[in-house]
């Protein structure tokens, strides 16, 4: 089974596990394209959903050793080497379910409450899988009451149950439940395992169609985006919103919890043998373009946001994050300080780096042996023309992408140390600003370099600032000026031997830099309590 939607389109129907299925003329994706996929953890199946409102239930492993081929017509439009069959186990519809009531009446139908009939012998499973405690009225009849010993009936719907386009799909790692987004703003809660396809809870909020879900790391809640612009976190013990995320100014798009950057599995098999996501940091985008990234322990609900760039179109249908998020390297004696800054092994698994590199002349045995257990990968590199900093910018280069911009640099403590190692970090601050964004962290200072031309710096007042300075690098003069300082200059002359902006101040988040030459921009950290 190709993991294109399209191909998804063409899976065939198994009639021995489902002997009231259509035939394959009869159903099929035919009626629409698949718009949302899930799978179990081991995939064991594959959930799909269409615009045809159904959700189909796929057998992976008999769809990759099956012997099924397509038809003429479904290998129609697809590649020679597709030719076998998806095997699909079971199907069931994404239906709206109404919004249904309950209320006591009297055995006899009357609605005067003398009868024997109490508040609790409201029929809660059929409220709990309706979604709906709301109260309403219709008498139960005779034979029903006398039937069921119970004085209450479900109301009529006002309408009758339709089918909604499955905008969205996700499901337990081991297919003990399942969500799906509906037309309606509402999502159903179904079972995909034991009594497949039915419904035992709707979530009833959004009011828009719900083009995205995604379970939280834990399974024990969920969050939704919509087609109203926002994004709403649930409890899946109560069914409670926990929280709101609103600033998006279009449908949303996608979502997608931060890797935590643990290893897939380690050689003694202690580790869990799937990647790990980190449930605090949560990535959204919307139709317009804009990425979003919210820290869900920060109480003041506002986002990180990425702006496109100018001359790019304003559309985001998805984003994802690398592997483990980042690529993260010790330069040689840079992994004694983060084996030292790290107290218990359970915090230095959290933080492996994928890679210690350089001449290897400072760093202790003790610790290259223990990272070397964890299968960190130790390279020793005799080159003394580049420093072990420039040995790391090196291996970083073989991740760029072909075509695109070249991966960023955070070096933490890079101005730490000697008063050499410091130019050097400055001196080559310098030389790759052209060709990759590189910021130096120290525990007092943020440092970037900045080009010639005009810079709009967005700064995190909660961490960074006020003190600030702009300091001339690699050219005899420049000619600056700023908004945002509280000192601002205009067509200012700065070198060095004449003056310098140090000590400077931000007058609030944004500001605005003009520089004829190359500049080291750099704000003060704030001390955490």
């Amino acid at each position: 089974m190709d993991s294109d939607h399209e191909s998804e389109d063409d899976l065939v129907i198994d009639d021995t596990e489902n002997n009231d299925a259509p035939t394959e003329d009869g159903f099929d994706h035919g009626e629409g394209d698949a718009d949302d996929n899930a799978a179990t953890q081991c995939m064991r199946w594959v959930f799909t959903g269409s615009e045809d409102g159904y959700v189909r239930k796929y057998d992976f492993f008999a769809s990759m050793n099956g012997k099924t081929p397509l038809t003429q017509g479904q290998r129609h439009g697809q590649v020679d080497s597709v030719t076998k069959a998806g095997i699909l186990t079971s199907y069931w519809e994404n239906e709206e379910q109404p919004l249904r009531t309950l209320q006591p009446f009297g055995i006899d139908g009357s609605s005067t409450g003398a009868t024997g009939a109490g508040p609790m012998d409201i029929d809660m499973t059929s409220v709990k899988r309706e979604g709906s405690i709301e109260p309403g009225a219709v008498p139960a009849s005779s034979s029903s009451t006398a039937a069921s010993g119970s004085a209450f009936q479900r109301a009529p719907s006002p309408e009758e149950s339709k089918m909604s386009a499955v905008y969205s799909l996700d499901c337990h790692s081991e297919a003990i439940f399942a969500l799906s987004g509906l037309e309606s703003g509402s999502i159903n809660l179904w079972t995909p395992r034991h009594e497949e396809g039915t419904c035992h809870h709707v979530f009833r909020k959004h009011t828009g169609p719900v083009s995205c879900l995604k379970l939280t790391p834990d399974q024990r809640g969920f969050v939704s985006g919509s087609w109203d612009h926002n994004i709403l976190q649930w409890d899946l013990e109560n069914g409670a919103i926990v929280r709101e995320y609103s600033g998006h100014g279009s449908q949303i798009s996608s979502l997608s919890f931060q890797p935590n950057g643990m290893p897939t599995m380690d050689m003694d098999f202690s580790d869990p043998m799937v990647n790990q996501a980190n449930d605090s940091v949560l990535m959204s985008t919307s139709v317009d373009g804009m990425i979003s990234f919210w820290d869900r322990r920060d109480p003041t609900p506002i986002p990180r946001k990425l702006i496109p760039p100018e001359r790019v179109p304003p559309w985001a249908l998805s984003a994802c994050w690398t592997a483990d998020a980042t690529y993260r390297y010790c330069a040689d004696g840079g992994a004694n300080r983060l084996y030292d800054l790290l107290q218990t092994d359970e915090e230095r698994e959290r933080f492996l780096p994928d890679c210690i590199r350089g001449d290897l002349d400072s760093l202790r045995s003790g610790v290259q042996d223990y990272y070397m257990s964890k299968h960190v990968r130790v390279e020793r590199v005799d080159d003394q023309v580049s420093t072990d900093f420039m040995k790391c910018v090196e291996l970083a280069r073989t991740h760029d992408p072909k075509d695109g911009e070249a991966i960023g640099v955070v070096a933490l403590g890079g101005t730490g140390g000697r008063f050499d190692q410091c130019m050097s970090s400055i001196h080559y601050l310098y030389a790759l600003y052209k060709e990759r964004p590189v910021t130096l962290i120290s525990d007092e200072s943020i440092i970037i370099a900045l080009g010639p031309g005009v810079h709009n710096i967005t700064c995190d007042l909660k961490i960074e600032g006020p003190t600030c300075g702009i300091i001339p690098v690699g050219a005899s003069e420049s000619i600056l000026s700023t908004k945002g300082l509280k000192w601002d200059v205009e067509q200012w002359h700065t070198s060095f031997g004449t003056k310098i902006s140090t000590s400077n101040a931000l007058q609030g988040s944004h500001v605005v830099i003009d520089t004829t030459a190359p500049m080291v921009w750099t704000t003060e950290l704030r001390r955490q309590s």
